[in-house]
């Protein structure tokens, strides 16, 4: 197999048939700079239940794998948030001023949110913030952007 056998392969979950529509998902590999073979795979997933309880509407996830590490994204705007916080190279300060809280939260915001409450980018594991990994995060989801925005995902 080659890396032009790589670049866009059908993938098909163990006990699906050879072309079900729902296992429509996409296993996009490309070549990092450095000339080595590197996988990401990008799929869409459909959640069957939210907080363990059934949903009758539909629902799907955006997932890409990427350096031993899955992303998950309701939607397309967190999955733009995400491409933006992976773009900037140095880390701002994390600390969120008492105005800037209580204009989003409101005047209550001090019982609303505690000090213990983790924004969701302060979750990711810090390897992916270094600086070929970075890239190949950010390579990954802007591939991952590029084939929601066509259609294609």
């Amino acid at each position: 197999m080659t890396c032009e056998d790589l670049k866009e392969t059908p993938f098909e979950p163990p006990g699906t048939t050879s072309g079900n529509a729902e296992s429509a998902q996409t296993v996009i590999g490309f070549l990092s700079q450095s000339g080595l073979h590197t996988m990401a795979r990008i799929s869409k997933d459909l959640v069957e239940s939210q907080d363990g309880k059934a949903s009758l509407a539909p629902r799907h996830v955006i997932v890409v794998r990427v350096a031993s590490f899955a992303f998950r994204f309701a939607t397309v705007e967190r999955l733009r948030e995400c491409i933006k916080y992976y773009e900037i190279k140095t880390r701002p300060s994390t600390r969120i001023s008492a105005r800037v809280l209580a204009a989003d939260l409101g005047e209550d915001w001090r019982r609303l949110r505690g000090w213990d409450v983790e924004r969701w980018f302060e979750r990711l594991p810090m390897y992916l913030l270094e600086g070929p990994k970075r890239q190949k995060v950010l390579k990954a989801l802007s591939k991952a952007l590029a084939l929601v925005e066509a259609g294609k995902l």
